[in-house]
């Protein structure tokens, strides 16, 4: 995505996701976990870097929003991710649990701008995080598991109405603490209907 957000042009990343959305559709694919909607405003962020479109935050909104056009093009829906912003850590989500400590307003005036880029497009999918935002959301559960207290991720402060997805590598995050795959599975399920009560 740094390459296309490097040209500047909005129709290379629209060109990137009809190219994308082709190959998807050829295979009866209608949905992509893509692209992701990032700004990059860490340089040491070990995970999003290359796959960011760069640090503009509405040029990274205008870009995701042509690839998700693009996607459109085939059928294909797009997911905005990682909602609601992956740029700022300096810790891999997949390996531990990254803490973004801004206030809204401070998201508001960066991370967040992509997402309201691509919701004004009509956006059909958002992919959250799994990052603690304190400021936003100190809300803790407790571990049936570990009977650990655990940080919630539930965001309330956005008062937003979108259905959240949560693929399956971000459900084996953490895994080494519960040991096998179906006990971390059923683990963050529980955490996560326990959390968004």
């Amino acid at each position: 995505n740094m390459a296309l957000g490097a040209t500047g042009d909005v129709n290379n990343a629209k060109i990137a996701g009809e190219i994308i959305g082709s190959e998807l559709s050829s295979l009866g694919i209608n949905t992509t976990l893509a692209p992701v909607v990032d700004v990059n405003n860490n340089a040491n962020n070990p995970v999003i870097g290359l796959r960011s479109y760069g640090e503009d935050a509405e040029m990274v909104g205008k870009m995701a929003s042509a690839e998700i056009e693009g996607l459109a093009e085939y059928n294909v829906i797009g997911c905005a991710k990682h909602f609601p912003g992956h740029g700022d850590t300096a810790t891999d989500s997949h390996y531990g649990l990254p803490m973004v400590d801004k206030s809204k307003e401070e998201l508001l005036n960066n991370e967040l701008k992509p997402y309201q880029v691509a919701i004004n497009q009509g956006i059909e999918m958002i992919m959250s995080a799994h990052i603690l935002y304190p400021q936003l959301d100190d809300t803790t559960v407790y571990s049936e598991q570990t009977k650990k207290q655990e940080k919630s991720n539930r965001l309330s402060a956005f008062n937003v109405d979108v259905n959240f997805i949560i693929p399956e590598h971000q459900l084996y995050t953490g895994c080494g603490r519960w040991g096998d795959r179906e006990r971390c599975i059923g683990e963050r399920c529980k955490f996560r209907n326990r959390a968004a009560k």
